[in-house]
């Protein structure tokens, strides 16, 4: 037994370790590896509580909503979402396969990214070619029109001129 149980000091919201790994578990009997989670939803933490949201109903996500809730109680809490995990990750390395022709551009990346809880892919950049494009709306265009509309539906494009490139995630 750890001393982890709950007392008075100790919200009964918090999330701890073997939620998120009875979480984990609960997932992986759903889905049993055949389809991946990704394809209906995300989740992240916030406040506490496990956020599960999930794109559209169907029987897999009816059935795990059902074990999360049976489970985890007041420990998850689901939202609707737009987009999919997959659905962000895919505009991500969409955007990931243009960096050369952005770069040649003119325009200066300091950051790709996910931003689960926010629904968007998120791109930074700290300059760009000021004879190419008269301003940061011209840079939004530029980089929209290097994807689908609904990946554009997904981006969020960040100017921010004193931002030092980010290495990693």
């Amino acid at each position: 037994m750890s001393g982890c149980e709950s007392s008075t000091k100790t919200k009964e919201t918090n999330i701890q370790p073997k939620d998120i790994q009875t979480y984990n578990m609960i997932v992986k009997e759903v889905y049993n590896d055949n389809i991946p989670f990704a394809q209906d939803g995300i989740f992240y933490t916030d406040s506490g509580k496990i956020i599960v949201g999930l794109k559209e109903e169907n029987e897999n996500t009816k059935q795990l909503k059902e074990k999360l809730e049976t489970k985890l109680k007041d420990k998850v809490k689901f939202i609707e979402v737009e987009y999919s995990r997959s659905d962000l990750n895919q505009a991500l390395n969409k955007l990931k396969t243009k960096l050369k022709e952005i770069d040649d551009a003119g325009i200066k990346m300091t950051h790709i990214g996910v931003g689960i809880s926010e629904q968007k892919v998120n791109f930074v950049i700290n300059e760009f070619d000021k004879q190419q494009f008269k301003d940061v709306n011209d840079v939004e265009k530029f980089i929209e029109n290097l994807v689908t509309k609904q990946e554009k539906e997904m981006l969020d494009i960040t100017y921010n001129p004193g931002m030092k490139t980010e290495v990693g995630g």
